[in-house]
């Protein structure tokens, strides 16, 4: 056998390249095939896990320290007072409960974020509130809205209260 240098170079480089081709897809083939077991299995094992848990957004705590309101009375319970609002500066606290705005009682028909945005930042305004079963009025100045500087915005999360007069026996 008569072998060149050059043909023995040449043959060492076309092996090469071919497994080097080989381990490139052969690495392909077993992540794809990696991949797709790992997805059948973990959607095997999602549906065996019927209910699926869901995250639960918490709610703040409420401090219930007041009866329920008396009868005929609504309002908006504050779930939360924002920092350095003027809910805060005024001392309004969870648990709260606002009955009305500049004497205009809080009900479905006059719900709090209605009656506060007829105002404007920089308007003051006596807040009366249920805390611990005592009515008490407190004034305050209403700030500016973080998302829209015309707004009036008071800086608390509340929940609507409605409680209906007591029905009258006979009816």
């Amino acid at each position: 056998m008569n072998a060149t240098p050059q043909g023995n170079q040449r043959t060492y480089i076309i092996v090469t390249a071919i497994v080097i081709a080989g381990i490139i897809l052969s690495l392909c083939a077993g992540a794809l095939a990696g991949g797709t077991v790992a997805f059948f299995v973990i959607r095997r094992a999602q549906s065996t896990l019927w209910p699926a848990p869901m995250p639960q957004e918490r709610m703040p705590e409420v401090p219930f320290q007041m009866p329920f309101p008396p009868s005929g009375v609504g309002g908006a319970l504050i779930q939360e007072v924002m920092p350095d609002s003027p809910a805060d500066e005024a001392g309004l606290r969870a648990g709260d409960l606002i009955i009305a705005v500049n004497g205009q009682a809080i009900d479905p028909e006059h719900p709090l974020n209605e009656i506060i945005g007829a105002y404007s930042p920089g308007d003051r305004v006596e807040i009366t509130i249920l805390r611990g079963g005592r009515e008490m009025t407190i004034g305050l100045t209403l700030g500016e809205h973080p998302e829209d500087s015309e707004r009036a915005f008071l800086g608390v999360q509340f929940l609507p209260i409605a409680v209906m007069p007591p029905m009258e026996r006979g009816r």
